[in-house]
């Protein structure tokens, strides 16, 4: 139980941050007003 919980926390975690990539490089590639405006809302507000 002990070995298991720490890499199911880690690549929980590396899956999360791929994820955020992969989600920023696709809001990076569309760079549509409409999505930036929107999502950016949302992004910054995250941020903070």
């Amino acid at each position: 139980m002990r070995a298991i919980l720490p890499i199911d926390l880690i690549s929980k975690m590396a899956l999360v941050i791929w994820w955020s990539r992969q989600y920023y490089q696709t809001m990076k590639f569309l760079n549509s007003d409409a999505i930036r405006s929107r999502t950016g809302y949302l992004y910054d507000s995250e941020m903070e």
